[in-house]
């Protein structure tokens, strides 16, 4: 008898596993434990991924949840009319201590980017 190469998920489902107690309700499927099932990577919650694993590789292109940094803005806000200042970000959250001026505010926006 001649072994056959198992079949590899060609539309860009991955083959999982379901290890741990209790089942998994994907759809309208219920995945019980120890079992092995086809689904998109986008299908299993970030909640699941440590009872249900993966037994293929996940393509990039299908890999989801990519995390892209964003720099936060800073900028001056004036403490009434004196001239002490706030650094604040764009929530308005107050990211000095003290009132600072304005030369020790811009330093603390350069430090801060």
């Amino acid at each position: 008898m001649k072994r056959t190469a198992k079949k590899k998920s060609t539309d860009g489902k991955v083959r999982f596993r379901k290890i741990g107690g209790g089942s998994f309700v994907l759809g309208k499927r219920r995945v019980k434990p120890n079992e092995t099932f086809f689904a998109f990577p986008h299908e299993i919650p970030k909640e699941f991924r440590d009872v249900i694993i993966p037994l293929e590789e996940i393509p990039e292109e299908t890999a989801k949840g990519k995390v892209v940094s964003v720099k936060p803005e800073y900028r001056l806000q004036r403490r009434g009319t004196t001239t002490w200042y706030d650094v604040v970000d764009e929530n308005d959250k107050v990211m000095n201590e003290k009132a600072l001026h304005r030369n020790d505010a811009l330093d603390l926006i350069k430090e801060l980017q």
